[in-house]
């Protein structure tokens, strides 16, 4: 396998190591949650498993937040790591464009699984009340200052169907030159944090409490 060598400054050359420790750790993560999955697929299918359709659903959808929140890192992660190397404006709007993307698409997979989120902690972990509440505060911040509607607009029109409106498509990858991108991610990972804290603590509690009918350890 070949070595790249990167010449750049000494912050370039620390946010290189830190993206390729990210990628390292966040790939063995991203590892286990798919074999979790995978053996609960499995179990699903077998005998047991019909006997206890449905049990396993919450589980599903807490390693499905899980994985999103260490892919959007990781994508953030990366596209950090060569916007801060390259020397091109024109190549630094593309990476903007793809962490709009990104934060959008993220965004909007954590928003269609809210009420599943509050909902099972109102009925079965209200402990974690207080997290949820915090994950409320930050979401509210982050929505009023980098609207969802304003991620939409970017999405639609820098996402793709470039040739329905060439003209819009250039006005808005050239209207993401303020600066914002890297700030609107930053925020962004701080409220996924919380969120990942949130699955991790509800997955743990979710396996304890099928671990006396679901005799199959997952991701072993």
């Amino acid at each position: 396998m070949s070595i790249i060598q990167i010449k750049t400054d000494e912050f370039g050359k620390l946010i290189h190591e830190l993206c390729l420790e990210t990628c390292r750790r966040h790939e063995l993560e991203l590892d286990f949650i798919y074999r979790c999955l995978s053996d609960i697929d499995r179990y699903e299918k077998s005998n047991d498993g019909n006997q206890n359709m449905g049990e396993l659903a919450s589980l599903k959808t807490l390693y499905g937040l899980q994985a999103l929140f260490l892919i959007i890192i990781t994508d953030g992660s990366i596209i950090t790591s060569q916007m801060h190397n390259c020397k091109n404006r024109f190549q630094h709007l593309f990476y903007v464009r793809q962490l709009y993307l990104s934060t959008y698409e993220a965004y909007r997979t954590y928003n269609a699984q809210k009420v599943f989120l509050r909902g099972l902690v109102k009925d079965n972990y209200p402990a974690l009340e207080v997290q949820l509440k915090e994950i409320n505060m930050q979401e509210k911040a982050f929505s009023k200052a980098y609207k969802l509607e304003n991620l939409k607009k970017v999405r639609n029109k820098v996402g793709g169907h470039i040739d329905e409106d060439f003209k819009s498509w250039y006005e808005t990858l050239h209207s993401l030159n303020d600066g914002q991108g890297p700030h609107m991610s930053i925020a962004f990972v701080d409220l996924f944090k919380l969120i990942f804290e949130l699955t991790v603590s509800l997955t743990t509690m979710e396996r304890q409490r099928l671990d006396y009918r679901v005799v199959p350890k997952f991701g072993a």
